[in-house]
């Protein structure tokens, strides 16, 4: 199965980001992603077997980090991955600093760490080679008071994903 940790926001900042990301999904083209499917990933783990689970449970409760709000004000655009997305446009040491722990967490069970720096995103568009970035029209405040462990399973439609556990933040 394919898993990822992750942020996962509640129904009124969904709705939030959803208004949020309409002027880009008018901007831009590409495939949109499912506001069902609204996330921001902490680590990617890839495919892992089944029999690792209660490891990767023991490892992401040992993450001690305070609960804190993201504020997501500006767009941005990978072309190279063809994703358009959300994120902040001041640094976000808290989120930073939960994604480093638990990379610190995973590591001794083998999940080597992200060496790319942590850019809190949220992807709103894939497929999209090119975009004019518009402003975002108000941005979207985040409280995030936990963090999920996500099962992925790619489809022909688009991504199906199911929480499989969640942990509280201080």
């Amino acid at each position: 199965m394919r898993l990822f940790f992750a942020l996962w926001p509640a129904p009124p900042v969904r709705k939030a980001l959803s208004a949020a990301a309409a002027p880009l999904l008018e901007a831009c083209e590409g495939r949109p992603v499912a506001a069902r499917n609204y996330h921001l990933t902490l680590a990617f783990l890839g495919k892992v077997e089944a029999s690792r689970l209660d490891p990767l449970r023991a490892a992401a409760g040992s993450v001690h980090a305070t609960a804190f709000e993201l504020a997501l004000d500006t767009f941005g655009h990978w072309p190279r991955a063809g994703v358009a997305w959300l994120g902040s446009s001041r640094p976000t040491p808290a989120a930073t600093a939960l994604a480093a722990a638990l990379w610190a967490a995973l590591e001794p069970l083998g999940f080597p760490p992200e060496t790319r720096p942590f850019v809190p995103h949220l992807t709103l568009l894939r497929r999209c080679r090119h975009c004019e970035l518009p402003a975002v029209p108000q941005p979207v405040r985040w409280p995030v008071r936990e963090f999920v462990l996500v099962r992925s399973e790619t489809r022909p439609e688009g991504a199906d994903y199911e929480i499989l556990d969640r942990w509280e933040l201080a």
